[in-house]
């Protein structure tokens, strides 16, 4: 092989049938220029060493060999090569990092490339790299590098945290439910105690009431009566409060109505035990002196 840099200038000579000379340091070069071929040997290519943060971790990587790296392990660099030794600092590369990079790049003779800051997935390094006259081995190498993901981004920690979240929400509607009703029940009881208590408060209103009244009419009926045993005739003026309704019957058939009370009861006297007759006059209806009768009686006549 002729060596650039060895040959002594103007100590080149062409015969006549062609052949080239040239003189050189160490000797004499003669060949034939019809002869000389091009370089057509596909070279084959290797992915030689694998490093992690500029430290080499792996060397002589298998064809499609599939690495794993932890989501720390995110700065990697690969060193490859063209085993075509004709003119090996005249091999070119071209490489690709699929999941990354979005086409070929082409890096001249340079045979190493750097990945940083490389998010969790899944790649493929691929390259691809030329002879000394630009034959290329267009298949290359490939490796496959998959760099996982922190726990907390695994699809098991977002299904446990979907989980949790469901049933944190199951449990707190149930507990709003359970929450509510006890409140229902609270004010239904509330309710019932309150309408118990009005009840009550009503119907002894109603019999204060009544006793009042009834207290009222007798003590105006003593205020009639002689010391003496005898009869007291209640004129319109006392039956009017006692029996409304003779009193509005009467004012449209202008009749009367006559109460007689015995008023030979002791000071201290019951209600219960003073003797009462009732006359009506006759015009009265027989209907309406027994409704005037049932309501004295309540009165506790």
């Amino acid at each position: 092989m002729l060596s650039a840099g060895l040959v002594a200038p103007g100590s080149c000579l062409q015969s006549q049938t062609g052949e080239m000379f040239f003189g050189g340091a160490d000797g004499l070069y003669a060949f034939h220029p019809e002869k000389i071929r091009e370089n057509l040997v596909i070279p084959p290519v290797a992915i030689t060493a694998l490093k992690i943060f500029n430290e080499t971790v792996r060397r002589a990587l298998l064809p499609d060999e599939q690495i794993r790296l932890s989501h720390q392990e995110n700065y990697i660099s690969f060193e490859f090569a063209a085993l075509d030794f004709v003119a090996p600092e005249k091999n070119q590369y071209a490489y690709m990092l699929e999941g990354l990079d979005r086409d070929w790049v082409y890096a001249g003779t340079r045979r190493h490339v750097d990945y940083p800051n490389l998010r969790p997935g899944d790649y493929v390094f691929r390259v691809k790299g030329s002879n000394n006259d630009g034959v290329w081995n267009e298949k290359g190498a490939a490796v496959r590098i998959t760099v996982e993901p922190p726990f907390w981004q695994t699809w098991t920690f977002r299904g446990i945290v979907l989980v949790v979240l469901v049933v944190s929400v199951i449990s707190g509607y149930r507990q709003r439910v359970r929450s509510i009703e006890a409140h229902s029940r609270q004010l239904e009881a509330q309710v019932k105690e309150r309408t118990s208590q009005l009840e009550a408060l009503y119907r002894a209103d109603e019999e204060l009431y009544r006793h009042l009244h009834l207290d009222q009419v007798l003590q105006a009926l003593m205020s009639k009566c002689h010391p003496s045993r005898g009869i007291v005739k209640v004129e319109h003026a006392l039956a009017w409060p006692l029996f409304p309704w003779l009193s509005e019957y009467e004012r449209g058939h202008r009749m009367g109505a006559r109460v007689y009370f015995d008023c030979t009861w002791p000071v201290h006297w019951d209600p219960s035990e003073v003797p009462v007759r009732m006359s009506f006059n006759e015009a009265y209806p027989k209907e309406v002196q027994q409704k005037a009768l049932e309501k004295l009686r309540k009165f506790g006549f």
